[in-house]
């Protein structure tokens, strides 16, 4: 039941209540199972606050901090929540139909199993949100951000996405019967199972997905052309209706060699290589020979330094950037100049909370190459590296924290499996090439 002080405070509208939370920061609201109605809530200071299972109805919430408060259970009638900041807010299995959130702040929120139908989430920020099996019938998401989120067995039947960016995003099992895409950005998204059934097309962005594998492109409508690149095509192996190509404009001769590229296979390995400057030159023979061998290879060097000859190049070796071009399949190689927990804290660490951070955090997909093991040869120095990487100092939220302390089990389980790669004396042809079969093995594996 909800803290009854609470309850009356808030009640007195959000000026009475902010000028209490000022006095009493540290104290996390209880208004669990509350009713609330007809309230002017806006501006108010509300984060980490508990409303599970509340019933809120008629409450304006415009502009409200509501970071890391949990939802879950509850449900919303008729509540403004525009321009609210939600970031990292949990509305698992919350009723949130007819709900205003436009231009709301809902990063890395949780909306399992939520009811959104016919809520407007127009121009909101839902970057890396979860949607898993959420309802989001007839939902406005016209110039939304879903950049990286996660819709999987998603209701988005009539729905609205007109130039919503879904860049990366994964779609799997979500049925989007009749959903509206114009303009929308559907790069590097995953769309296996996906149910595009006379769902409306023009303009929209099909870059570097695979639609081998999507339901309903026969039916779908289109309203002008969109578009899809060669690694579409590749990665769909001509699986594609002839339909569907004709109907985003692709000429005679571009279906003619869609249908071909059944007979083509798939490059067998793409990845990675990350690596400081000063082994550039061990990263430029791998890099090379990796391409040689068929594997398609990429650099990022994390402390590079742009000078008069790689200014046009700067994309290819900034660490930045690289993640922006990660996808499932991708191997990440690390070079390690030498395997000591300094170098793992500066390295290793750093990588490991960037991927958790855009939620890409495979660790199956994770090689580790040493360039001298001299001074930690056995593998009980290597966990020593993990063992000593002080989480409780990482400059992240605690949030983040918290679920990479809960990973150091299988991190420890998938590094344990597999030893790095001993490249040391890398520069002996014969040592070179023994470890370079052992790493194209496992990149082709």
């Amino acid at each position: 039941m909800a803290n009854q002080e609470h309850l009356a405070l808030l009640q007195q509208g959000g000026e009475a209540w902010n000028s209490w939370k000022r006095e009493h920061p540290q104290i996390k609201p209880d208004l669990d199972h509350a009713h609330l109605e007809n309230i002017d809530l806006s501006n108010s200071n509300l984060s980490d606050a508990s409303f599970r299972g509340a019933h809120l109805s008629h409450i304006a919430l415009i502009g409200a901090n509501l970071m890391k408060s949990d939802f879950s259970g509850a449900t919303l009638h008729e509540v403004e929540l525009i321009e609210a900041h939600l970031n990292g807010a949990n509305f698992h299995h919350s009723d949130l139909s007819r709900v205003d959130l436009r231009h709301t702040e809902l990063v890395y929120a949780n909306l399992t199993q939520a009811n959104l139908y016919f809520a407007s989430l127009a121009s909101a920020n839902l970057r890396g949100s979860d949607f898993t099996q959420a309802n989001m019938e007839k939902a406005d998401c016209d110039d939304a951000n879903l950049r990286d989120a996660r819709l999987d067995g998603a209701r988005l039947v009539k729905a609205s996405l007109l130039r919503a960016v879904l860049e990366r995003a994964s779609l799997r099992e979500a049925d989007l019967t009749a959903s509206h895409l114009r303009g929308a950005i559907l790069n590097e998204a995953v769309l296996t199972g996906a149910n595009f059934s006379r769902a409306l097309l023009q303009g929209t962005n099909l870059g570097n997905v695979d639609l081998s594998q999507v339901k309903g492109l026969e039916s779908v409508w289109h309203g002008g052309r969109s578009y899809i690149d060669i690694q579409t095509l590749m990665r769909s192996q001509g699986a594609i209706p002839d339909i569907f190509l004709k109907g985003v404009g692709a000429s005679e001769r571009g279906i003619e060699y869609a249908q071909a590229l059944t007979r083509t296979p798939f490059p067998t390995a793409t990845c990675f290589l990350i690596y400081e400057n000063h082994d550039q030159t061990f990263a430029s023979q791998l890099h090379a020979d990796l391409q040689h061998a068929g594997v398609r290879c990429w650099l990022s060097c994390v402390d590079y330094e742009e000078d008069e000859g790689m200014t046009y190049h700067g994309a290819v070796t900034n660490h930045n950037l690289w993640l922006d071009a990660l996808n499932p399949r991708d191997k990440l190689l690390l070079v390690l100049p030498e395997l000591t927990p300094e170098k793992w804290n500066q390295m290793g660490r750093d990588l490991l909370l960037r991927l958790q951070v855009a939620k890409r955090l495979n660790l199956q997909n994770l090689i580790i190459l040493c360039l001298d093991q001299s001074q930690s040869p056995q593998m009980q120095d290597w966990k020593q590296c993990l063992d000593q990487s002080p989480w409780e100092e990482m400059d992240a939220p605690d949030w983040l924290k918290n679920q990479l302390k809960q990973l150091l089990g299988s991190t420890f389980v998938a590094l344990e499996e597999r030893s790095p790669l001993d490249f040391a004396g890398w520069e002996d042809p014969k040592v070179y090439q023994k470890v370079f079969n052992c790493l194209l093995d496992e990149l082709k594996a």
